[in-house]
């Protein structure tokens, strides 16, 4: 069995080198050589800011350009142990106001809900409580787009379809029948329900959900403050006609009988322009809506050449999309690629279920790759990916941690260069699909090698 040597070790990027080095990516494998990279960063969105959780578990704002390193549970155990660079698509947060839901931003009120301020802290937000305290009517606070150039969604710029939309959220200090409810209606629709989740919890304190028009994606653990436990909820929308003007609603007692009271513990409220599933908390809005741009991370690095074979290691925390393959259209988020211009090699995850992992040819002329891998069961998910014979017509194939692939065909363009010297990290070539997802570690290296022996390398 042939052993990765740190000579056969290009590049390598990610958490670790990060808690190790200090820095996000070095060349080589044996003594680190930043100064043999050229490192390229971006998220311009001016200034916006976007989250990350430190090791509690707290929430944490990004500011314009800064690369996020997001502590993360890679067991399973509600720990988070390690560091995972971190990697979104760029998204729009429409909903206004939607961390306070108070009038200053625009909200309503139907009856007096009790609003009790910065009830839960989660670091750089806290959460709201809101209570219906009135048994004989049913009391609750929302947005009504009427009026609004975006009613929430930019027409046509947003485009109809399903939408993603989430919450954060814990367990309620008194819990009504029916639950607590978020919900979005058409009013121009005669108030039709385009999203709706009633929320309660179970006796461990996590979400269950119910009465549900849209898709629930699933619960994020987040951190524990006391004795509550707080998390994320991912949801999709119904189809929306984003022209419609539309209602945002919190409903501490569910909508249930009016006689029912009840509160909800909730924060950041967020409903996103278009994506197959919500994106990365973006600072909370207030009066407009907030632009978040990618995360746009490459680097300049000589010693990539066709004459060589290659082997590519991913190892990644495994996210909630990876075995979905719901939303407009299922996508092929990012892990890296070698020539940020064609001709490249590709390699990515592909959304689907379950999920699978991919790898790609792309010579100029022709795309050239095998049928996707399935992912193995795990909290990390650990993939790699093949490239040989580049100079007389290339061949790759990929392990999702089953075995290897069949090879692809081979294609059609052999070529003696890379388009440039560029190594994107966390997205891909083509559609500028990014990872929406934590990166432990990336190896490329000289050679074919197996799963099991570039594991080894990575330690």
């Amino acid at each position: 069995m042939p052993e990765v040597r740190p000579s056969d070790i290009i590049f390598r990027a990610g958490g670790r080198v990060l808690e190790k080095y200090g820095v996000p990516a070095i060349a080589g494998g044996g003594r680190p050589r930043t100064g043999d990279l050229i490192e390229t960063f971006s998220r311009a969105d001016g200034g916006v800011q976007v989250g990350f959780y430190d090791q509690a578990g707290l929430l944490r704002f990004a500011g314009l350009n800064v690369l996020r390193a997001q502590w993360m549970d890679t067991d399973g155990d509600a720990i988070r142990d390690r560091l995972a660079l971190w990697f979104d698509d760029a998204r729009t947060s429409r909903a206004l106001g939607n961390n306070d839901f108070n009038a200053a931003t625009g909200w309503f009120q139907v009856g007096t809900p009790v609003f009790t301020a910065n009830y839960v802290s989660l670091g750089a937000i806290s959460m709201t409580k809101i209570a219906d305290d009135d048994g004989a009517a049913t009391e609750y606070t929302g947005f009504n787009y009427n009026g609004k150039t975006d009613k929430p969604w930019a027409s046509p710029t947003d485009g109809d379809g399903t939408k993603p939309v989430s919450i954060f959220w814990t367990k309620s200090d008194l819990e009504s029948p029916s639950g607590a409810q978020i919900n979005i209606t058409d009013t121009t629709a005669a108030g039709a329900v385009r999203f709706s989740a009633n929320i309660k919890a179970d006796g461990a304190g996590a979400p269950v959900i119910s009465s549900l028009t849209g898709t629930y994606l699933g619960a994020e653990f987040i951190t524990t403050v006391g004795t509550r436990k707080v998390y994320r909820l991912h949801f999709l929308t119904g189809t929306v006609t984003v022209a419609n003007e539309h209602v945002i609603r919190v409903v501490p007692s569910g909508g249930g009988p009016a006689s029912e009271t009840g509160d909800i513990i909730c924060a950041l409220y967020q409903v996103e322009n278009a994506g197959a599933f919500p994106s990365s908390p973006i600072t909370p809005t207030t009066t407009v809506a907030i632009v978040k741009a990618a995360d746009d991370l490459l680097y300049t690095l000589l010693g990539f050449s066709p004459s060589n074979d290659f082997t590519a290691l991913a190892r990644v925390v495994r996210t909630f999309w990876m075995d979905s393959s719901v939303g407009p259209a299922p996508i092929a988020p990012g892990i890296s690629a070698i020539g940020s211009a064609l001709p490249s090699l590709n390699f990515f995850f592909a959304q689907a279920v379950p999920g699978a992992v991919a790898v790609q040819i792309r010579d100029g002329a022709t795309i050239q790759g095998p049928a996707a891998s399935n992912l193995a069961a795990g909290t990390i998910v650990s993939v790699v990916g093949q490239w040989w014979n580049l100079k007389a017509g290339g061949f790759c194939k990929q392990d999702g941690g089953s075995g290897f692939s069949a090879d692809s065909t081979p294609a059609a363009n052999p070529f003696s260069k890379f388009g440039n010297a560029d190594v994107y990290v966390g997205r891909r070539i083509g559609a500028s699909q990014y990872l929406n997802g934590g990166l432990l570690d990336l190896i490329w290296a000289r050679g074919r090698f197996s799963l099991v022996e570039m594991l080894k390398a990575a330690t």
